[in-house]
């Protein structure tokens, strides 16, 4: 419950909403006519996917009342029977096309339209892609290195969604609860959506703005190849799908993705812009780096019975995905290691400490203790 109220008090437009929830429909009996349906259950406010009006639409439906019958008349208005003046419903669509060609040109960017924009910023591109498709609204200013919030982010996706589907959002209801709707975000993903939205939460949500036909793979990258993001992260699914489409290249040469850092206006245009525009996607395979080596500080040392030193391991190359490395000592009774490298004496004689990666390479460094 603390959970879900944050949530509807983030956005402006949510204050007074709860949270829909899909619901079953039922034909009348036959003899009451094909135009009129039974909705049951019939509280909290339903969306239906598939209208029980009319094919492949969808209504929202108020107030949220039960045992009433409802019917279509030739105007195309929704009405209660037996008729009550305040019982409408309003359509979201109605076998309108779905496709990345209903991200229209509405107006037109140019040099100087934002004045923090410089002529040629890496960006710009997809700022002016968002800009021309209505997606960003008329400012003097973009504030390219501004964070996010998650409700920001929320908006964003959800108009890229209602766009692409062609759908209209109907009047009162706000963006979190479209979202909700339509599965942009779940009601237990975030605790507030005032909070900044870092660049794994930012993938998460864009993932969901489209559906997965529209994010179709042109990478190979396989699970775990991306260095900062492990298959067990919680960001996972999003991040490694929009890489395979192309929309997410990383931040380097090894495809690091920094998913802890916030996500940045910038950014998030030039991500945006490449969900919504093939295009301007990248082609970037990426496999799984194994480590090739690794090496030693110091490939020997002498110490007296009680004393510590840290040996420093460095694995190559620089894009290797695992880079921990396992210490052991081969007399622990002249000398310890700990997972830090730190080695320390016990008694004189010679130890040799070892440090080994997953992939099975390893490094020595010989260690004699001498006697006081």
């Amino acid at each position: 419950m603390k959970k879900l109220c944050s949530m509807i008090l983030v956005l402006a437009s949510c204050l007074i909403l709860t949270v829909p929830a899909l619901a079953a429909e039922a034909a009348l009996p036959a003899e009451a006519g094909a135009s009129g349906y039974v909705v049951n259950p019939w509280t909290g406010g339903y969306v239906y996917t598939t209208g029980p009006w009319a094919a492949n639409a969808s209504y929202v439906v108020r107030p949220w009342e039960t045992g009433y019958t409802y019917a279509m008349p030739a105007n195309g208005t929704y009405v209660a029977a037996p008729t009550r003046s305040n019982y409408v419903y309003d359509t979201i669509w109605t076998n309108r096309a779905q496709g990345l060609a209903n991200f229209q040109l509405v107006k037109a960017y140019s040099s100087g339209t934002f004045k923090d924009v410089p002529a040629g910023a890496w960006y710009e591109q997809g700022l002016k892609t968002l800009y021309e498709r209505g997606l960003i609204g008329e400012s003097k200013n973009f504030r390219p290195r501004s964070g996010m919030t998650l409700g920001e982010v929320v908006s964003l996706a959800v108009r890229m969604h209602s766009i692409y589907n062609n759908w209209s959002i109907p009047a009162g209801m706000s963006d979190l609860q479209y979202a909700l709707n339509v599965g942009i975000v779940s009601a237990d993903q975030y605790d507030n959506y005032n909070d900044p939205a870092t660049r794994r939460s930012f993938a998460a949500i864009m993932a969901k703005a489209l559906p997965s036909s529209a994010l179709r793979g042109i990478n190979a990258v396989m699970d775990g190849a991306i260095p900062d993001v492990p298959s067990s992260d919680p960001g996972a699914w999003a991040i490694y799908t929009l890489y395979r489409a192309g929309v997410l290249a990383g931040t380097n040469a090894w495809g690091t993705f920094a998913p802890n850092e916030r996500i940045t206006r910038d950014s998030a245009a030039v991500i945006a812009a490449r969900i919504l525009d093939p295009s301007q996607r990248q082609s970037n395979n990426l496999t799984v780096v194994q480590p090739a080596s690794v090496s030693l500080s110091q490939s020997s040392l002498s110490l007296y019975p009680g004393e510590s030193r840290t040996l420093a391991a460095y694995v190559y190359p620089a894009g290797t995905v695992s880079r921990n490395v396992y210490w052991t000592s081969s007399d622990y009774t002249v000398a310890t290691v700990n997972a830090n490298g730190t080695v320390t004496s016990l008694r004189p004689g010679t130890a040799i400490i070892t440090a080994a990666t997953s992939a099975g390479t390893v490094s020595a460094c010989t260690v004699r203790v001498l006697d006081w």
